[in-house]
């Protein structure tokens, strides 16, 4: 997947906007790492193609559901 965008959410979470090849978008979450090496090392990853390993998950907020994924290991792809 393609990362489009990286922001910090809350406190310390990493929050990434991923597509694939059809332009669709997928939240990711990766919480609780802002501040550590694995965190900064997502803040830089916007742009560039990725293999994320985690788990999907839906979240009902507000009354709408959304499919997010929890990132819990991200490689970058070689070029």
């Amino acid at each position: 997947v393609k990362v489009a965008a990286t922001s910090i959410v809350g406190k310390d979470h990493v929050r990434l906007i991923v597509t694939d090849e059809s332009r669709k978008r997928l939240p990711a979450l990766a919480f609780r790492c802002a501040n550590e090496p694995f965190g900064q090392a997502l803040l830089r990853l916007t742009g560039k193609t990725v293999h994320l390993a985690g788990t999907l998950r839906l979240s009902t907020w507000q009354g709408a559901e959304e499919t997010g994924f929890t990132v819990e290991d991200a490689a970058e792809v070689a070029q």
